[in-house]
């Protein structure tokens, strides 16, 4: 059972590829546990893709589409690979202080910087698989 869903969310014309490597995303900063991917809990009778779409809604005040789903990273939630319209970032969820850019990894509080080299990977296997140069 899917119980959350995390966004690696980039622009419309951004290349996909890793942190450091041209690809960048766009990360939200909690409170108390610092950046992270924009995100949160499946709800009952929500799917993971209506959840994702929701969740990056209220934490960032972006539409996107799903590119891709990393379904194997966490035990018990997805990751989406999502592509987001043009608009501007805006928050209306208590638990989100700023939205911000990333290029590189940012300083993490209680995330595992290794999240990012390994799902940037992901993004990066996701890359050639669409026919795109590695």
């Amino acid at each position: 059972m899917t119980r959350f869903v995390l966004a690696w969310a980039i622009e419309q014309d951004d290349p996909l590829l890793p942190l450091g490597e041209g690809g960048r995303l766009l990360l939200v900063r909690h409170p108390e546990r610092g950046w992270e991917f924009p995100g949160g809990r499946v709800e009952a009778g929500e799917t993971p893709e209506e959840a994702m779409h929701r969740e990056l809604l209220e934490e960032t005040g972006r539409r996107g589409q799903i590119i891709a789903w990393n379904t194997t990273y966490y035990d018990e939630g997805w990751v989406a690979l999502i592509r987001l319209e043009d608009g501007q970032d805006a928050v209306d969820d208590e638990h989100v202080a700023e939205t911000r850019w990333w290029n590189d990894v940012p300083p993490m509080e209680t995330w595992d910087a290794g999240e990012f080299s390994d799902l940037g990977l992901w993004v990066k296997s996701v890359h050639g698989e669409l026919g795109h140069p590695p």
